[in-house]
């Protein structure tokens, strides 16, 4: 009888047969357990990601020197200049300064998305709404009665790019102005495909067409942060209706670069790397940049806004170099948690990106 044998050549194993069936068995369950961790990625699976990628960052090096200047509006700078949002004339004396520095490229983290009221002409419009009187016709197309006008004026007149940003839960229609990224895709799936693995936006927020189309582009803002509250990696391209848009530190960096089109290569999963000229830039399939930070946020040159206006710093300091403007005013609500520090204001996280980039500091998995 050959039942519970198996047999190879002449020789007989008994109970070989069974014991096969147990090892098949055995790995087919530990590859369906891997398979389902893999889909499914349970909460404790994630946290050890969370935590390796954590220890693994405190022993990387950083590599060159840093490369975005950042011009903060900080406390002291609002302690000399008023509580924020300030009036766009003042921005624009800020803007004015920088400008005076010829930096290649600006990035205003800053959302311009809403008329300055304390502009002349808004002014004596909404005190003859609450006072019943008549007031002489006003035009907000003269400069000296409109901030926005004054703003718009200077940032016709240098390399800025705006800030947007991207909505989770409000319909919007689409802004006029703002325009999507021109890109070479090479994918072996349908671009459709592609654009399920980005967040299902409902809308965006950008600046008013006024400062639109007085500027060389726009980019989103969205912070990314996990679900420990640690932000490890931010959005560097995302899709929105069929069209591909850059973030705040891409669309700077394109302009620095002066190129107006990338490339962006993909595979089933979805994005694999964006290309500008002959810099190559790894993502995850949903458009993420992994964020490579310094040991210190304040590695980076940074400038006091108050030092600027009051004729503190000189300007020169930012001549040939990118530049992010923002605020790390305590109260305001830009500041993040990293996994090396606590208390990181946002304007950094863009200086990061293309600090990463340029210094070729990129990580990836």
């Amino acid at each position: 009888m050959t039942k519970g044998y198996h047999i190879i050549g002449t020789r007989k194993y008994p109970g070989y047969s069974r014991g096969m069936k147990t090892i098949l068995k055995t790995g087919f369950l530990i590859t369906l357990f891997f398979m389902g961790l893999f889909v499914y990625r349970p909460a404790f699976v994630t946290f050890l990601d969370q935590k390796l990628y954590d220890v693994m960052h405190l022993s990387l090096r950083d590599r060159g020197t840093p490369q975005p200047v950042i011009v903060d509006i900080d406390d002291k700078t609002l302690e000399a200049f008023g509580q924020w949002p300030w009036s766009r004339d003042l921005l624009a004396r800020l803007c004015t300064i920088i400008l005076q520095g010829s930096p290649q490229a600006v990035g205003m983290d800053i959302l311009l998305s809403e008329p300055d009221r304390t502009s002349i002409y808004l002014a004596l419009r909404a005190l003859e709404k609450r006072s019943g009187i008549s007031i002489a016709p006003l035009s907000s197309g003269d400069i000296i009665l409109d901030n926005d006008l004054i703003l718009a004026q200077v940032l016709k007149q240098g390399p800025f790019i705006l800030a947007s940003k991207f909505l989770g839960g409000k319909t919007l229609g689409q802004p006029s102005g703002l325009l999507p990224l021109d890109t070479r895709l090479v994918s072996p799936v349908p671009e459709s495909d592609l654009f399920q693995r980005f967040s299902p936006w409902k809308g965006m927020l950008t600046a008013l067409p006024l400062f639109m189309q007085a500027t060389k582009g726009s980019g989103f803002v969205n912070a990314l942060v996990d679900n420990d509250g640690v932000i490890r990696h931010t959005p560097f391209i995302t899709g929105y209706r069929g069209k591909f848009y850059p973030s705040l530190s891409l669309a700077t960096l394109m302009l620095a670069m002066g190129v107006d089109k990338v490339s962006l290569e993909a595979g089933p999963t979805g994005l694999i790397s964006v290309s500008i000229k002959n810099l190559t830039i790894p993502v995850t399939p949903q458009g993420n940049l992994l964020l490579h930070f310094r040991k210190k946020t304040s590695a980076f040159t940074t400038l006091s806004a108050g030092d600027l206006l009051l004729g503190k710093t000189d300007p020169a300091i930012m001549k040939n170099r990118i530049v992010f403007m923002g605020t790390s005013a305590s109260g305001l609500g830009d500041r993040h948690i990293t996994t090396l520090e606590q208390y990181f204001f946002g304007v950094g996280i863009h200086a990061t990106a293309l600090d990463n980039i340029l210094n070729k500091n990129l990580l990836y998995r």
